[in-house]
């Protein structure tokens, strides 16, 4: 575990990163459905139940949420995501070409802040949620990257939940590479890619990474539209009294 320490003097720009209706491939749409009203809706329930009410609860607000968007989003939809307020951003992202080309995630990172040491991408998923320290904690670990010398690092939180909303069932997850991954990158030594640059089960084998168990730091959620989150062999379960201690600010129904 890593000690808390005040932060030292650098510019940091952090950044939440979540994708929240980007294609998975050219010529088709989120759920199957291209960006249908429906679909749409259902993405928001999902955001305001179980992403956005942790992210309010951060104790740490000095972060901009950037919402990645598909690039055909309709201006009301980006709107209410501005209305949210917590900083959020939208942006909207081209979708991959006709040759399935990935499209560069590293420009989603292009417009780092002049004068900017440090860039600091977290990634989070529409339907999941943080600890309410996860900023604060995250943070903390600005000074063991910067004396490290490394260009880049991960950080990593490897335990957390899952929480099943269809059957109400909660259980503690212990993952090496975990979902909500954070990478430092030091501005000045190397172009910004962003911690979304490959996928989260990949990072902590492309950099140095640091495990953090201080916190049980991210909960996803199990529902009806998901197609990648299951309930693991390894996943233990636990009372749902567990997950509400650490995340308060949900409303488990």
């Amino acid at each position: 575990m890593l000690p808390s320490v005040t932060e030292p003097r650098a510019s940091v720009e952090h950044l939440i990163l979540t994708r929240f209706n980007v294609r998975a491939r050219f010529g088709a749409g989120p759920g199957g459905v291209a960006l249908s009203e429906a679909w749409l809706g259902e993405r928001f329930e999902l955001f305001e139940r179980w992403c956005l009410p942790t992210i309010r609860a951060q104790t740490r607000q000095d972060f901009e949420w950037r919402m990645l968007c598909d690039e055909e989003t309709p201006p009301a939809a980006l709107e209410r995501l501005r209305a949210y307020g917590v900083n959020i951003a939208p942006m909207t992202v081209p979708r991959r070409d006709q040759e399935r080309k990935p499209w560069g995630w590293k420009e989603v990172v292009r417009d780092v802040a002049p004068g900017t040491d440090v860039l600091v991408t977290s990634r989070l998923d529409s339907d999941d949620g943080l600890h309410p320290r996860f900023i604060e904690r995250t943070r903390e670990h600005l000074e063991h990257f910067l004396a490290s010398g490394h260009g880049r690092m991960v950080h990593a939180f490897p335990r957390g939940y899952r929480h099943d909303a269809r059957t109400g069932k909660t259980y503690a997850v212990a993952a090496a590479n975990g979902p909500c991954l954070t990478l430092f990158e030091r501005v000045g030594d190397v172009t910004p890619v962003s911690v979304m640059e490959k996928n989260h089960r990949k990072m902590p084998a492309r950099y140095p990474t640091v495990e953090d168990e201080s916190l049980r730091a991210f909960v996803q959620v199990i529902h009806g539209e998901n197609v990648t989150n299951k309930i693991g062999r390894r996943d233990r379960r636990v009372r749902r009294s567990r997950l509400l201690r650490d995340f308060p600010a949900l409303d488990l129904g």
